[in-house]
């Protein structure tokens, strides 16, 4: 999840989806895990390139 902002010394404010309702906003830095963004975040080959016909 995005992090809003930091709240105090051990403290983050979050930016969750609206269907997530039973976690408060403001987490601990004990439940969180550092992680950076790759371009493929769930470890899939990606598909081949389509066919490109000759004109």
């Amino acid at each position: 999840f995005k992090v809003i902002r930091r709240v105090g010394n051990f403290a983050f404010e979050l930016e969750l989806p609206l269907n997530i309702k039973a976690i408060h906003l403001i987490i601990s830095i004990v439940y969180l895990k550092l992680t950076f963004r790759k371009e493929n975040p769930f470890g899939r080959i990606p598909p081949p390139p389509g066919l490109v016909e000759d004109s």
